[in-house]
């Protein structure tokens, strides 16, 4: 297992941590608890400060232990049945205020999750320049391009549109349900 996988706006979801069994290492990232919508300022009627305590309780829930601290922003995690490790950025506005520390760690990335947030345009380049897995669902703006499967378009606004080549795709509602239905019947 070498693959590592960026996920910005990851809030509490952990179905990509379920899911993808072959990905070692996962790079959460998140505004959380300082603002609840990425923006830098802050806004006390958008703060979630209980936020870092609800991830503890669901990750030691699922077999990980809180291994370091090293800043208030970054908080890692390591399950050490499935050797995996999570590196979660919180108070960290994408991209606007990033650290060396997770810039090193984006480009170690290779996998793009998107789930409900769309990041911007950029974090494509400063990935891990080889191969990528894309992994979408169904509540982010997305497409495929009709003429060839392996290109992907996010749009973030009228100006700004980044096509980039993947080497595959999943849809995690798919792979979720699916996960889903094989435990029902065992």
């Amino acid at each position: 297992m070498s693959d590592t996988a960026v996920y910005v706006g990851a809030g509490s979801d952990i179905k990509p941590l379920l899911i993808f069994k072959y990905i070692s290492t996962f790079i959460y990232i998140d505004s959380q608890p300082l603002t609840e919508f990425g923006g830098i300022a802050l806004f006390s009627e958008c703060a979630r400060p209980k936020f870092p305590l609800q991830i503890y309780k669901t990750l030691t829930k699922h077999g990980f232990i809180k291994i370091v601290q090293n800043t208030p922003n970054l908080h890692e995690y390591y399950n050490p049945k499935t050797r995996r490790t999570l590196k979660y950025y919180m108070n960290c506005c994408f991209p606007k205020a990033l650290s060396q520390d997770l810039l090193n760690d984006i480009k170690s990335a290779n996998i793009l999750i998107c789930c409900g947030y769309t990041p911007c345009a950029e974090l494509i380049t400063m990935m891990n320049p080889g191969p990528k897995t894309f992994i979408g669902d169904n509540k982010t703006c997305y497409h495929l391009e009709e003429d060839d499967e392996q290109y992907f378009t996010i749009d973030q606004d009228t100006t700004h549109t980044s096509r980039f080549t993947i080497s595959s795709y999943k849809s995690i509602e798919d792979l979720y349900e699916k996960s889903k239905r094989t435990k029902s019947k065992n």
